[in-house]
């Protein structure tokens, strides 16, 4: 089994400590990470282990993190990936070819009790880079009726792979984005970006019948069982000129204007759906080089429409993509100005090394790979009260396709790379990827979890770290993640814990070079 490493799932141990009051008696569960400083390859990854109270290697020079469990920060949404045309067409064949190896991978990737429990996944509404073909899903010219509106073939497929995950998860969360809109309701008449200029057209019932079709989107998934949580008006709003795959520039005064028929026409689908779920906004849904765009969605879009909960009546959020500016800037910047709005990581993608396909390669450099994930889009981002994070790409095969014809990205690596002649677990391929989102997945349940707060004081010169604290209801568990960012050096790490009872109690620890650990006890 390729690039795989087994990992032991959590059980609780009888001696585990039901409160605080008898802290001596308490035993942690540990996962343990370590990556070469020198190459960057993986020694270990989430290897158990068990960590007692009792035994300590006090040191003068440890790092000193005091966490309070009874100071909640920001929930946990949960984590999870892409799933493009081409992910469900490569899942489907799999589903053919070799049921239970595809039973297999949907429970390794999404199982809470026996895998990783990614709880996320975000599809396009159309094609994308990675899709078979470009369309949407209304190409009748001037169906201002949307008539002729129908999923296409391919997001069939999708539809599929959605159902039969959330028979592994029902915890799963889903955000559906538009790469384009119909073509018919654009400048230029195509789906493909080329210019800025190809926009939507500046028509009152152009704008009226697009929020009209996402929201159409919405009932059609509905439909067939499967609820979408999010919703963001554009992928990457501002990349409006690329001429490979469908694309369109939407401005911030724009994505206002849309924003607001789309959450009216939402909320009106809210009324006559039972349960009366809401499907949210989420704002921008591109890098962190341009924050002033969601800050000027939200501070427009005040519109105090009954049954919204949100900063923005019409924007519950924001969604940042990794591939330019700076994460925690960016995440602080419209915190600074909105501290509670939820923000979210919702794509970014890796590549193998020197930008060619090989699925062998899925682990190569992973300690830096690791590292930079850790640091934006995992435990960094949560630092800056990030509630999510999801990758791209969650599948693809050999080829790290398929990819629509003409598109020249062809070396993306996605959680799990699958070849066509795919027969066993053992012929799958577990990436970087997945392996460093599930650092946080597999411990974190969504939407029962609270980062807490905590507090560092940094013995010694050097000290460099990343740490945080979690509490989650569902499962009666504390959780501490801690990365070394030290690639020379092991850190002494003493963590402080206080409950909600008045009692505290230390973990302490060293934890080696380049290495991450995961510390998880009953409460």
């Amino acid at each position: 089994m390729q690039g795989y490493f087994v990992v032991t799932l959590l059980v609780c141990l009888a001696r585990v400590c039901a409160t605080l009051d008898n802290a001596a008696n308490v035993k942690i569960n540990t996962w343990l990470t370590v990556a070469d400083p020198a190459t960057g390859e993986a020694i270990e990854i989430l290897s158990p282990g068990e960590l007692s109270v009792d035994t300590r290697t006090s040191s003068a020079l440890a790092t000193t993190v005091k966490i309070d469990l009874t100071a909640p920060l920001q929930p946990i949404e949960g984590f999870g990936a892409g799933l493009p045309q081409s992910s469900a067409h490569v899942l489907t064949q799999l589903k053919i070819s070799s049921p239970s190896t595809y039973d297999k991978v949907l429970t390794e990737l999404f199982s809470p009790v026996s895998g990783a429990g990614l709880s996320i996944l975000r599809f396009p509404i159309g094609s994308c880079d990675f899709s078979l073909r470009n369309t949407s899903y209304d190409e009748v010219a001037n169906d201002f009726s949307l008539e002729h509106f129908a999923i296409d073939a391919d997001s069939e497929k999708i539809v599929e792979v959605l159902l039969d995950v959330r028979e592994v998860n029902p915890e799963l969360q889903l955000i559906a984005s538009p790469w384009s809109a119909p073509s018919w309701m654009k400048a230029w008449n195509t789906l493909i970006a080329y210019s800025k200029e190809n926009t939507l057209l500046d028509d009152v019932q152009i704008y009226d019948t697009y929020a009209a079709y996402l929201a159409k989107v919405v009932d059609a998934f509905v439909d067939r069982g499967l609820f979408i949580d999010y919703l963001t008006l554009q992928n990457e709003p501002l990349f409006g000129d690329g001429a490979e795959y469908a694309g369109m520039y939407v401005d911030a005064t724009q994505a206002v204007r849309l924003g607001k028929i789309v959450a009216e026409k939402l909320l009106q689908a809210q009324a006559r759906r039972s349960p009366a779920k809401l499907t949210r906004l989420l704002s921008y849904d591109h890098n962190w080089d341009h924050p002033e765009y969601p800050l000027a969605t939200l501070a427009a879009t005040q519109m105090n429409l009954e049954g919204i909960d949100a900063v923005s009546d019409v924007f519950y959020g924001v969604a940042w993509h990794c591939y330019g500016g700076d994460m925690a800037k960016a995440l602080s910047t419209v915190r600074q100005q909105y501290p509670t709005a939820p923000q979210w990581i919702t794509e970014c993608t890796g590549a193998y090394p020197d930008s060619v396909c090989d699925v062998t390669k899925g682990l190569s450099g992973f300690g830096w790979n690791h590292e930079w994930d850790m640091r934006n889009l995992l435990l960094g981002a949560v630092g800056q009260f990030a509630r999510a994070s999801v990758k791209w790409i969650v599948a693809l095969d050999e080829t790290c396709g398929p990819v629509l014809p003409g598109v020249t990205f062809t070396s993306g690596r996605p959680l799990v790379s699958i070849p066509s002649t795919t027969q066993t677990f053992t012929d799958v391929y577990w990436n970087q990827d997945f392996w460093s989102m599930r650092h946080l997945s597999q411990f974190l349940s969504p939407r029962s979890t609270v980062r807490v707060e905590h507090s560092t004081e940094a013995a010694g010169e050097g000290s460099n770290f990343l740490i945080e604290a979690f509490v989650t209801a569902s499962s009666k568990t504390a959780t501490v993640i801690a990365m070394n960012l030290q690639h020379s050096a092991a850190l002494p790490l003493r963590c402080s814990i206080a409950g909600a009872d008045g009692a505290v109690f230390s973990i302490e620890d060293e934890l080696p070079a380049f290495a991450t650990k995961v510390y998880q006890f009953a409460l």
